[in-house]
């Protein structure tokens, strides 16, 4: 089969300081479990490269709500409860990336453009006309392919820590990959944690450090949620196979943001400033001693700024 639902294990739900409804909406055949909670104008938030919606901090999103925002957050394709999508296409992470580092564009079991159908059928499922979009990491990415090729359905676009998977610009150190890539095959629940702990603390702020524990807690909760681990190659592949978007950028007309951590060892910096010199009007961002990922001090000003951003389009 192509798609198939995620394993039991991932019926566990995770605590929430919000009262989430949650979902799960048929886009052309793939299941995405979406949560909304709040009232007022819509807000998408599209999560990064195989991280699962929860990982969105409840406290942001209820800053966003108390913002006077209706906030909706989903799993993609091939993480958390959404549905695996393996239409048996091998999956050959270092000679595709090699590929890529030319601007050769690697075949697939689906692209980002397939991750774009599926949050505008998040949206249609929630009567949703149009939105303000928040893409993060590839959600970014995704961000701006909506925006660029149905620009009535994105009322403003705000990305953080993004980049247009240029294939020499958007491509970080290979060790930084390497250290990113799944556990080895028959890793234990406690490995498989633990690496995903030292992972993200690879990527992290360094001025704005969470603990271990704090960390541990988190990736236990989203292992218990959704186990799987394929999901990080097939996204990856998504990237390859999607290519340099940098042309796209010129189309969009939403008003923008731009937001992007000094201290990212994963999308440098430089990515976001080329960003916001291509698109019209965009309005940059940089947060020194923040890295690649969601520090809860600088939480408050991202919703400011999306919240500052969603105003431009009124």
């Amino acid at each position: 089969m192509p798609t198939s639902s995620p394993p039991a294990s991932s019926t566990t739900r995770h605590h929430s300081i919000l009262p989430w409804q949650s979902g799960v909406v048929d886009v052309d055949g793939v299941s995405i479990a979406y949560e909304g909670v709040g009232a007022g104008q819509p807000v998408v938030l599209i999560m990064g490269l195989a991280i699962q919606s929860i990982f969105w901090p409840d406290e942001f999103c209820a800053d966003l709500v108390q913002r006077g925002f209706r906030v909706v957050r989903f799993d993609n394709r091939d993480i958390g409860l959404s549905s695996s999508v393996d239409r048996g296409i091998p999956v050959n992470i270092p000679r595709d990336f090699l590929l890529a580092r030319l601007g050769i564009k690697a075949r697939a079991n689906y692209t980002l453009h397939d991750m774009v159908n599926d949050t505008f059928g998040v949206m249609d499922h929630l009567h949703m006309a149009s939105a303000h979009i928040v893409g993060i990491s590839l959600g970014g990415i995704i961000g701006q392919l909506m925006a660029s090729s149905q620009p009535e359905r994105v009322r403003s676009l705000s990305l953080i820590m993004s980049h247009t998977n240029h294939h020499v610009w958007g491509v970080p150190h290979p060790r930084v990959l390497l250290s990113m890539g799944p556990p080895p095959a028959g890793a234990t629940r406690d490995a498989i944690i633990e690496r995903s702990v030292r992972n993200f603390q690879t990527l992290a702020s360094p001025a704005h450090r969470r603990s271990d524990d704090e960390l541990r807690h988190a990736f236990t909760v989203a292992w218990e949620r959704d186990s799987r681990t394929a999901g990080l190659d097939r996204q990856t592949h998504a990237l390859f196979a999607t290519g340099c978007i940098d042309d796209r950028l010129r189309l969009i007309r939403a008003p923008t943001t731009v937001m992007h951590g000094l201290d990212d060892k994963l999308v440098l910096p430089h990515n976001s400033r080329r960003i916001a010199a291509r698109i019209a009007g965009a309005r940059l961002t940089l947060f020194p001693g923040m890295g690649h990922d969601f520090p809860p001090a600088l939480l408050p000003r991202w919703a400011e700024l999306i919240a500052d951003n969603a105003a431009r389009a009124a």
